[in-house]
């Protein structure tokens, strides 16, 4: 992940220098569009193989894509981001059912947290990398991008090899932890004995089309997809003003390319304390007053961008980007930890599937994002993000509510079928 994630903050501006336009996006848009439609297979693949093969899988065609940009040729870059795309779902669908194995209901909030914050330390060797080897200039040459994702391509092979080296509970140590939590999916789904008959792939397909037939999942779906437009927006859209590569956002000459790589250890910061410090805080206060701090330092950061950046109300600074960056990793970071969480304590057997669901909406907001992102004006963009922060964050604390009061009146298992 650190080397995908390297390439999506340079990628856009990088392949425009290059002369390949608009490609970047496109081949992102690709990648979080073949990520949605794959979330529906993915679980089949992890209930057939185990989570660890699917994720080596996963990072494999990661690896086939950064290595498509060394020497690019534009079909067969095309052709890798959708093999990336595949590789996302089974990726980020395992490790959602990795980490789910490894927890109970009381840690799934700390251990989403850790999980995140160790995602995002890997920007720090990303962001190391970017700056070792990319020159302090206005623009990037095509020697500078070969060297850049041979590089990348090493680190994410090393990664996959990595792989090899992890453990997890067996079915069998997961269900003895389980037996004794209040769950809130139906007995009656689709995968409730999913650990003694592995599914076919139809039953994989209803079961995470059934997902969005439950009532609190309908309700989290707004935050999740908020979560992919944000995910869009700090990813791509944001590093192209700080390289000074958006033109309708004119920026002093400090802001060039060669800072995004900083950009990216501000964001890292952001991501790992947040994780961390959110990720705990919300086992014992809850999730929902966590998720609306995240909605309030995004909007804030929004705002800021708005009148420092478009308007120029005051001189705009690197300092200050950083700081605005700052403010959305950790919005960032607190709408998935808090979502993981959530999908995990309200779906325990139904894991898979819940992740699955999770990473369609997310995937297919980001997808959606990418390919607006160069006709859409950057202000307006900014301005829809915020009204939907507002509208997922209520939506996501009536799901908590609702939730609550079933606990306190409910003795039975919980159900959340609508």
């Amino acid at each position: 992940m650190a080397a995908f994630q390297t390439s999506s903050f340079f990628q856009a501006g990088i392949l425009k220098d290059l002369g390949y336009h608009d490609l970047g996006f496109i081949s992102l848009g690709l990648i979080y569009g073949l990520f949605a439609v794959s979330n529906f297979i993915a679980p089949y693949i992890i209930y057939r193989f185990g989570a660890r093969t699917c994720m080596m899988i996963g990072g494999s065609f990661y690896c086939a894509m950064l290595a498509s940009l060394i020497y690019i040729l534009k079909p067969v870059f095309l052709a890798a981001s959708c093999l990336n795309g595949i590789g996302a779902a089974l990726l980020w669908t395992g490790e959602g059912a990795a980490m789910s194995s490894c927890s109970t209901a009381e840690t799934q909030g700390r251990n989403a947290g850790i999980f995140w914050g160790i995602l995002q330390l890997s920007l720090i060797a990303g962001s190391m990398t970017a700056n070792f080897i990319i020159p302090n200039q206005d623009t990037v040459s095509r020697s500078t991008e070969s060297n850049l994702y041979i590089t990348l391509t090493s680190i994410c092979a090393a990664g996959v090899l990595g792989m090899l080296f992890l453990k997890l509970p067996s079915s069998e140590e997961k269900l003895k932890q389980s037996s004794n939590q209040k769950y809130t999916d139906s007995p009656s789904s689709p995968h409730h004995h999913l650990h003694n008959t592995p599914p076919t792939v139809a039953k994989c397909v209803r079961g995470t089309l059934s997902m969005f037939q439950e009532s609190i999942m309908l309700l989290l779906l707004p935050s999740i997809f908020f979560s992919g437009l944000l995910l869009s927006f700090w990813q791509a859209q944001y590093p192209n003003v700080i390289a000074n590569k958006n033109k309708a956002v004119p920026l002093p000459k400090e802001f060039k390319p060669h800072e995004v790589a900083y950009l990216m250890l501000t964001i890292c910061a952001a991501e790992v304390s947040g994780s961390v410090l959110f990720g705990r805080l919300s086992d014992r206060i809850g999730r929902w007053p966590i998720l609306i701090a995240g909605a309030t330092f995004a909007c804030i950061a929004w705002l800021l961008i708005y009148l420092n950046m478009f308007k120029q109300i005051w001189t705009p600074t690197l300092g200050a980007g950083y700081a605005y960056g700052f403010l959305l990793g950790l919005a960032d970071s607190i709408y998935n930890t808090q979502t993981f969480a959530a999908l995990g304590v309200l779906f325990p057997r139904r894991v898979p599937d819940a992740f699955a669901a999770n990473f369609f909406a997310k995937a297919l907001a980001s997808a959606v994002a990418f390919y607006y992102n160069p006709y859409v004006p950057l202000s307006y963009q900014m301005l829809g993000l915020g009204i939907l922060s507002v509208i997922s964050t209520v939506a996501f604390v009536t799901a908590e509510v609702r939730v609550q009061r079933r606990r306190g009146s409910d003795c039975e298992p919980l159900l959340v079928s609508s």
